[in-house]
């Protein structure tokens, strides 16, 4: 059996209508993550579901997808500025990191629900921020490299090519990546490692609405942080919001990603710790924990709270026994 599917390669009519199709179960198409370099430069609300189908097929390095839409936490965040309002009057500015922030669509959101009831300074950041784009052979390859300097996905021939390897049932498309392999591939690297002869584009992963806010709201800023790690400047409040969980890390990893969250918060700030991936019936489950010492408190939750409090009383104890030795 020869299979061979034509590629997404620019955002246009038949874009449009590969995503109609994928939504009503017609079919299934490879789409260009060089189509995210057009939506940098000039987006509109029309190509909110072009964005959304492109983070979707994209994993980083540990292989969790870049999930995320508008809307997602408005309840919360409207409850979480109301409240933070109370409990933080006195700093001026607040200061919020929003960790693990994804496309950081809805930082930008927490941000306008935060920013309308008191001064605000905010962090948005994620590990996998970015992609670089390597085009060379006047733009027939294209070759898209991780935040790791690591090919995911090769564009040319009018089609699209991940990392991932064909079925022999599909022999033209083995050929073709073959070739790839040996050939686009290790000049994509060189030129990347060596800016060679070909074009560089590094190409943002956060939403085009949240570069263009940081670019002109001081207040807002993006940028890529490992939340196994404390951020260098603390917080009043650090959300991290489907990520801190084991349905993406062992136990034994989400239990060092809380500390270092909780880490990156002030004396008396706050960790938001919750997920609403599963959405079996639309809700978030959020719980807000105050930072005393080496330790986190429940201060409160939304609906039944966040789903591990067993792996947070882990990282207390952990964190105190830290503190007594």
């Amino acid at each position: 059996m020869i299979f061979w599917k034509q590629g997404v390669l620019c955002r246009g009519e038949f874009a449009q209508y590969a995503i109609r199709q994928e939504a009503a179960h017609a079919g299934w198409w490879p789409f260009s993550y060089c189509i995210l370099r057009e939506l940098e430069r000039d987006f509109s609300p029309e190509d909110e579901p072009l964005l959304e189908r492109l983070y979707q097929s994209l994993a980083a390095g540990t292989g969790i997808c870049k999930i995320t839409r508008r809307g997602r936490f408005t309840a919360f965040d409207k409850e979480l500025a109301i409240r933070v309002r109370s409990a933080f009057s006195d700093a001026s500015p607040l200061t919020v990191h929003d960790m693990g922030a994804s496309s950081a669509i809805t930082s930008l959101e927490l941000y306008q629900q935060l920013s309308a009831v008191l001064p605000v300074e905010m962090i948005a950041s994620d590990y996998y921020d970015q992609l670089s784009l390597v085009e060379f052979n006047n733009g027939r390859w294209t070759v898209a490299f991780d935040s790791h300097g690591e090919p995911i996905q090769v564009a040319g021939c009018g089609t699209v090519f991940s990392q991932r390897p064909f079925s022999w049932r599909y022999i033209l498309n083995r050929i073709v990546q073959w070739y790839v392999n040996r050939r686009v591939i290790p000049r994509s690297r060189s030129i990347l490692a060596q800016a060679g002869e070909g074009s560089i584009h590094p190409v943002a992963l956060f939403h085009p609405l949240a570069v263009a806010l940081a670019q002109r709201d001081s207040g807002f800023r993006l940028q890529r942080h490992d939340l196994f790690r404390p951020f260098s400047t603390p917080s009043h409040v650090v959300r991290a919001m489907n990520v801190v969980t084991p349905l993406h890390f062992s136990s034994e990893q989400t239990i060092l990603a809380i500390r270092a969250c909780a880490e990156s918060v002030t004396h008396g700030g706050w960790l938001i710790l919750g997920r609403s991936v599963d959405e079996e019936d639309g809700r978030l489950r959020a719980t807000v924990y105050q930072v005393e010492g080496a330790g986190l408190a429940p201060v409160w939750s939304h609906n039944e709270g966040y789903e591990w409090p067993e792996l947070v009383a882990t990282a207390n104890q952990r964190s105190l026994a830290g503190e007594r030795s």
